[in-house]
């Protein structure tokens, strides 16, 4: 994690994204297939420290390349994933590229009101307001997200688990109420560490969506290092047998303004 210092950044991205949707069916009534990609460049500039690469004298080691589809198999089953080529200094992945998220979906209900459902495979995990929309440039919330919380350093660790995941939520008069689950084993091959990590989030959306309030439980469940290895970002995320975290969350949008503020309690 950067020490406290002044930093100084420029971030430009090229992106090239191409979707196919509902036009796109074969076999039964209802199958649909979907895919995207994009490609992302980025330079980092700072002063005082190297957050990505040798970014005191300039980096271009920003970059991601990724594809991905949606199967849309019938009403209640949908399969997702993404693989994903990664570089960012030295946090790049030791598996490159790797699968970002695999995973099966059945949703039990769905419809505008409520929806309830289960996912199987390398889920995404419900970390946060913004853990999920990590996976393209395109919907992450800014360029550089919250180490303290979102510690881009284990990215690939934090953003998906090898499990199961269950999400529910219910639309009122009085707002959307939103609870998601994970639990499952963080992909750490190459990181010499066995961690299993279970999440839990509870959101809160009022009627007009311009507030939403959240809050996240992170909890390791198993940790045993293969051997101690101090300069492993997952060792440095994770260590300790017993790591609980909160995160409370809020956001407000205000015309073209969004404001948002997460605040990290750790146990």
């Amino acid at each position: 994690m950067c020490r406290s210092s002044k930093l100084s950044n420029c971030f430009m991205t090229l992106l090239v994204t191409s979707t196919l949707g509902s036009n796109l069916c074969w076999g039964g009534a209802g199958e649909q297939f979907s895919w995207h990609g994009f490609i992302s460049q980025g330079f980092v500039q700072s002063s005082d420290n190297n957050y990505s690469g040798d970014s005191d004298s300039g980096s271009w080691d920003v970059r991601e390349v990724a594809v991905g589809g949606d199967w849309e198999a019938s009403e209640h089953f949908r399969v997702a994933g993404q693989l994903i080529y990664r570089r960012s200094g030295g946090t790049t992945p030791v598996q490159n590229p790797r699968a970002d998220y695999l995973f099966v979906d059945y949703s039990a209900v769905q419809n505008i009101e409520q929806g309830l459902g289960i996912r199987l495979g390398r889920v995404r995990n419900p970390y946060g307001l913004y853990n999920e929309d990590r996976g393209s440039p395109m919907t992450r919330s800014g360029v550089l997200m919250p180490e303290s919380i979102y510690r881009d350093y284990a990215r690939d660790t934090i953003f998906a688990s090898d499990g199961i995941a269950f999400y529910g939520y219910q639309q009122s008069d009085l707002g959307l109420f939103q609870l998601d689950a994970s639990y499952g084993k963080i992909d750490s091959k190459g990181q010499r560490v066995d961690i299993d990590l279970g999440i839990a989030r509870a959101i809160y959306e009022t009627p007009d969506g311009k507030l939403r309030l959240g809050f996240s439980y992170l909890g390791t469940y198993k940790f045993e290092p293969k051997e101690k290895d101090e300069s492993s970002a997952v060792y440095q995320a994770f260590s300790g047998s017993r790591n609980r975290n909160q995160v409370f969350s809020v956001e407000y949008l205000l015309g073209k303004y969004q404001f948002s503020s997460e605040v990290l309690v750790e146990n």
